[in-house]
C-alpha cells in the first residue's frame, strides 16, 4: 500500500505524522463522501490537542506544506488540505483506519522509548563517565541503539560536550531549538555565530545549510570525517571552522581526561540529561 509506505518512511518525525493523523481521521470521517478538506487553521487546532498526548513541539505551516504537492502526501486546493487523490486509488476504509493506527502504534513505542530513554539517563553514582560519552558519539554503540535517532543523540552529546568546554573557558553556548525545529540552521549559538549540525555529512546537505542564516560566521559540526568535504566547505566564506566526531572525541572531550578536570564529566551527562527532557518539552529553555 503506496499510502502505508509513504506513513513508514516519516516515522521518526512527530511533526510530520502528526497532520497526516489528523487529515487521514478527516477523510476517514467522510468516507464515500466528498471530503471538504482541512484549513491551516483547522489542522492547527486539532493538532494542539494531539500534542498534549504525544509531544510537545510547537505547529509550523510547513509541517503541512513541507509534504504538499505532486508527488507527496497532501494537496491543496482553495487553501484546503487533503491526501493525495493518487495515494488514496482503491484504497477501502480499513486500509485507512490501518494507517491511522499504524500512527498510533508509533506514537505509543515513542511513548514506551521515551521512559526508557529517561531511564537510560539516570547516571547519578556512575564512575565510568568519559566511557559512557564516547559510547554515545559511537553510531553503532549498543548505547546509541537505545536511541531512536543518532541526529538527535549527536546533536546534543556534542552540545553537551562543547558547552561545559567553553563555559571552562569563559565562554557560553546555548541550544534554545530542539532537533526536529525550525531554527533556521541554527543549532547553537555563541557570542559572536552559529553551529550547524549534520549526521548528513556529504555537499547538497551542506550546500543548504550554509545558505540559512544568510551573512552569519558559522561553525559546522559533522558527525563523520570526510577529508574532501573538510576541505571543501573549509573555504566557504562564513564557515570559520569544522568541527567533526573525532575532534569531539580526540579534543574536546579528551580535554576532560585530566584527573582534576574530570568533576565536568558529570556536568557534561547532566546536560545531556536536561537536553533529552527539553526534545520532548519545548516550554523548557536551554541552561
Amino acid at each position: 500500500m503506496k499510502l502505508l509506505k509513504m506513513i513508514k518512511k516519516k516515522s521518526e518525525y512527530f511533526t510530520t505524522l502528526a497532520p497526516m493523523y489528523i487529515v487521514l481521521n478527516h477523510h476517514l470521517k467522510y468516507f464515500n463522501k466528498i471530503v471538504p478538506g482541512l484549513s491551516i487553521n483547522e489542522i492547527s487546532k486539532k493538532y494542539d490537542k494531539l500534542e498534549t498526548n504525544y509531544s510537545n513541539k510547537e505547529f509550523y505551516q510547513s509541517y503541512v506544506t513541507r509534504q504538499t504537492g505532486t508527488n507527496k502526501f497532501f494537496i491543496e486546493k482553495k487553501e484546503k488540505y487533503l491526501i493525495n487523490h493518487t495515494l488514496l486509488k482503491n484504497l477501502s476504509k480499513s486500509d485507512l483506519e490501518e494507517c491511522r493506527d499504524h500512527i498510533s502504534s508509533v506514537w505509543k513505542k515513542e511513548k514506551e522509548k521515551r521512559i526508557e530513554i529517561k531511564n537510560n539517563l539516570k547516571f547519578a553514582n556512575i564512575d565510568n563517565e568519559m566511557e559512557i560519552l564516547n559510547e554515545m558519539l559511537d553510531k553503532k554503540s549498543k548505547m546509541v541503539e537505545k536511541f531512536s535517532n543518532y541526529g538527535q543523540v549527536f546533536e546534543i552529546v556534542s552540545f553537551a560536550i562543547l558547552k561545559v568546554y567553553f563555559s571552562i573557558l569563559g565562554f557560553s553556548l546555548k541550544r534554545f531549538s530542539v532537533t526536529f525545529s525550525n531554527d533556521g540552521g541554527m543549532d547553537y549559538l555563541s557570542g559572536n555565530g552559529i553551529y550547524q549540525v549534520t549526521t548528513a555529512v556529504n555537499s547538497k546537505k551542506l550546500e543548504q545549510d550554509v545558505k540559512k542564516s544568510r551573512d552569519t560566521e558559522r561553525v559546522l559540526v559533522l558527525s563523520e570525517d570526510r577529508e574532501k568535504i573538510n576541505e571543501e566547505f573549509s573555504e566557504k566564506k562564513l564557515v570559520t571552522d569544522i568541527i567533526t566526531v573525532s575532534d569531539i572525541k580526540d579534543h574536546y572531550l579528551s580535554y576532560f581526561k585530566k584527573s582534576y578536570r574530570k568533576k565536568y564529566l558529570k556536568k557534561i551527562l547532566e546536560t545531556i540529561r536536561y537536553e533529552f527532557e527539553r526534545e520532548y518539552d519545548q516550554k523548557s529553555t536551554s541552561i
